[in-house]
């Protein structure tokens, strides 16, 4: 029997750890995704429990959604709503409490009647398919993908059982159970035990009784016998219903309305703003949806089962391509440099990584060209992120696509979402800084050219000519692509350059400093003592903290930054918020210099 009630007062304890019931975990795969527990295996009787329980819970909050547009006129009323966050046309509230805090508030449970509340109201631009393109992610894998795109701050998470999976008819439609991970703030970290959830997540469309669309993404926790609790962990509780209506045609209405049980007596400011940072990610689901049909698209273009006639096509405006002296976007000729090593395999080569759409392998100036780093999932399992080059027509053409049809396509073909099945395509394994400093893509990306040994040294001699050419060519148009004279770049620019390096070198060096000198007494050394104020109003502006008080009148905490390191560094900061109002620019106190 499954237990649905979210808010249980009492909960049975476990012995059993983590390790102790983890199962073998798949060395290709990032145990950040895997499961602590033993697999779910969900009886008929269960199955069909939850499926009662999520169409009550869909039912109960689109209603309850009506009733906020009908009788709020969709606006939220103020006094019994506080403000908490905002990104981009999203706000965030949290619910008045009914009662005062209790003063420990890590030693006594939160009472059921004064749960924290977070609601979430604005708008994101897409249509309505396209957020629910973004959200549904019925696989662990398709969970790793969504992640990589919106920073939902979760750092471990997968999907325990699929109990309705998309189909081709309603691609996204799905119930599943998930558990995930969610981090305390690191100011509480020291004390408090991370919290992690077991949930029902169903998500799909449906209509409102005056026939409008809205897609709803429901969690609600749920317990199970297979899922004990963890002794490196609280389990917390938590029903959240995500809405969205359609308003106009590039524009979606967002209602988001979660109650949170974390259990542990954790401050409730603390649960507010963390839930509210985590369910303010929805405001990147569109952008999710986007990279996913540039993926989508990318797939088709270079898909083995595509037709010959598509392929003879393709392949002819790949090789026409090369020869092109113009921008395929701006008509743009291209530069001296760009057209010698174009002459040669090897600048062919790094002018088609770097200038050439991926999808049209059209010829585009850095003015048209976008850039978007897409996540692609490996026949292992693990997941690559390629910075891939595309012209803004295929860019433009592969956001229109239907979201729905797209997702339909997807499941038709296997439901092969973002993933590669044509070999062994990434089989070297790319360090951290190459894969931001090198545009790395499939190789099938590429266009062949045959390497044919030259005849004679000077062809060699040409063909280094070139890749130099073509090298230093890029390089020279990126560093000048936003000085639109013809003149050299001015000193106002070289000074900024240097004043920003001498920046750079100076938070290098107070993170030295702090991370290695002891503690100091504070009477003693005042140069030493003005140094460290310094330090303090770098990082302060380094993390933008709005609020700014002197650092001169608190020294423990001044002194405890340097005492305890970087590793209570946050916590300091975030008691404190120290600055020097004498040894640097001073600040008021709304934060403006």
């Amino acid at each position: 029997m499954v237990s649905t009630d979210p808010f249980a007062a009492t909960r049975s304890d476990s012995t059993m750890s983590a390790d102790s019931v983890g199962v073998a975990m798949d060395p290709s795969v990032s145990k950040r995704y895997t499961s602590p527990f033993p697999p779910l295996h969900l009886s008929p009787t269960t199955t069909m429990e939850l499926e009662g329980l999520a169409h009550k819970l869909v039912a109960r909050n689109i209603g309850a959604y009506e009733s906020f547009l009908i009788d709020n006129h969709g606006k939220v009323d103020e006094e019994k709503w506080k403000f908490v966050s905002s990104k981009d046309d999203l706000k965030a509230y949290s619910e008045q409490p009914r009662a005062v805090e209790s003063p420990h508030p890590y030693q006594q449970e939160t009472p059921v009647a004064d749960l924290p509340v977070v609601m979430i109201t604005g708008t994101v631009v897409g249509d309505l398919d396209d957020v629910m393109y973004g959200v549904v992610c019925p696989t662990t894998e398709q969970m790793r993908v969504k992640t990589s795109y919106v920073h939902d701050d979760i750092p471990k998470s997968c999907v325990l059982a699929t109990l309705a999976p998309p189909t081709p008819e309603n691609p996204f439609n799905s119930l599943s159970i998930k558990w995930v991970e969610v981090h305390v703030p690191l100011a509480v970290r020291p004390v408090v035990k991370n919290r992690d959830f077991v949930y029902m997540e169903t998500t799909g469309i449906e209509r409102l009784r005056n026939g409008e669309r809205v897609g709803y993404h429901i969690v609600h926790s749920v317990q199970f016998p297979e899922t004990p609790v963890l002794d490196t962990h609280f389990r917390g509780n938590s029903s959240i219903s995500i809405l969205y209506r359609q308003r106009t045609t590039n524009v979606t209405d967002v209602y988001i309305k979660g109650f949170f049980n974390p259990a542990g007596g954790i401050m409730r400011t603390i649960v507010i703003r963390s839930a509210a940072r985590i369910l303010l990610s929805v405001a990147k689901d569109v952008y999710c949806s986007h990279m996913k049909k540039l993926a989508w698209a990318l797939r088709q273009r270079y898909n083995g089962e595509t037709s010959s006639s598509s392929s003879e096509c393709t392949d002819g405006s790949s090789s026409g391509s090369l020869d092109d002296k113009y921008c395929s976007g701006c008509g743009k000729k291209q530069s001296v440099f760009v057209q010698a090593a174009s002459k040669t395999n090897q600048g062919a080569k790094i002018l088609q990584k770097k200038r050439h759409c991926k999808i049209c392998t059209r010829y585009m100036c850095l003015d048209c060209r976008r850039q978007h780093q897409l996540t692609f999932l490996l026949p292992d399992q693990r997941l690559k992120q390629r910075l891939v080059t595309v012209c803004r027509s295929c860019e433009i053409e592969a956001i229109s696509e239907s979201a729905m049809t797209i997702a339909r396509d997807e499941l038709l073909q296997g439901n092969q979402m973002q993933r590669w099945d044509s070999g062994d395509v990434f089989n070297t394994t790319i360090s951290a800084h190459s894969l931001q400093s090198d545009i790395i893509v499939p190789p099938t990306f590429w266009i062949s050219f045959p390497d044919t040994p030259p005849a004679s040294s000077m062809k060699i001699f040409a063909a280094v000519l070139a890749l130099l050419l073509a090298t230093s060519a890029s390089a020279y148009e990126e560093s000048h692509v936003k000085v639109r004279s013809s003149k050299a770049v001015s000193e106002h620019h070289v000074e900024e350059r240097v004043v920003h390096q001498e920046a750079l070198a100076k938070k290098q060096d107070m993170f030295y400093r702090m991370a290695n000198m002891k503690s100091t007494p504070w009477d003693s050394q005042p140069e030493e003592r003005k140094a460290k104020c310094a330090d303090l109003c770098m990082l302060n502006d380094f993390w933008e903290f709005q609020q700014a008080r002197n650092c001169l009148n608190r020294p423990t905490s001044l002194c405890s930054v340097y005492k305890n390191g970087l590793s209570s560094m946050d916590v300091v900061l975030t008691v404190a918020e120290c600055t020097c109002n004498s040894t640097s620019a001073s600040y008021s106190d709304d934060g403006s210099a």
